[in-house]
């Protein structure tokens, strides 16, 4: 895994998150007089996903077991975890794995460094809410259904009225 691949691996706000969480325990343990094997003590508290990310951060680096010399390298890579951009999408169902996945791969040909934060929303009958750097796309069933009742209106008042 290359430097930079391990940055590709993290899909969404909730996987960054995540990691963020592991690295500054990491970090913390660094400085620990008593050390266990990082990955012994990690293993419990964090996913799979997130173990394997840990992993190839520690490859990359030449890192077999952490210290503190580490840290900085560590810190350095939180801050560039916080300089990822956020595509928000709100949808009506939980996106599996895949979905996630190639919509994952699909945004990286947008933006080299972009993380999904998913909403779910149950009151969308179907479609996408997506929200970018202060733009915001309704392309909801919901919304396209206010607008041809908006555009007609006047009509339906006559009709019903």
């Amino acid at each position: 895994m290359s430097e930079n691949a391990y940055f590709s691996s993290v899909r969404t706000v909730s996987e960054k998150e995540e990691l963020v969480s592991a690295l500054d325990h990491l970090i913390e343990t660094t400085y620990q007089t008593i050390q266990l094997p990082w990955k012994q003590t990690f293993s419990k508290l964090y996913s799979q996903k997130t173990i394997q990310l840990l992993e190839g951060i520690l490859q990359s680096f030449n890192i077999t077991e952490p210290t503190s010399k580490d840290a900085q390298t560590f810190g350095n890579i939180l801050k560039v975890l916080k300089t990822f951009k956020v595509l928000r999408l709100t949808t009506s169902f939980e996106p599996s794995e895949a979905f996630l996945t190639k919509l994952h791969t699909f945004s990286k040909t947008i933006y080299i460094s972009i993380l999904l934060d998913i909403i779910v929303d149950p009151t969308i009958v179907g479609g996408v809410v997506l929200e970018f750097e202060g733009l915001h796309e309704d392309y909801t069933l919901n919304t396209l259904i206010d607008m041809a009742f908006e555009k007609r209106k006047e009509e339906i008042k006559q009709l019903l009225g």
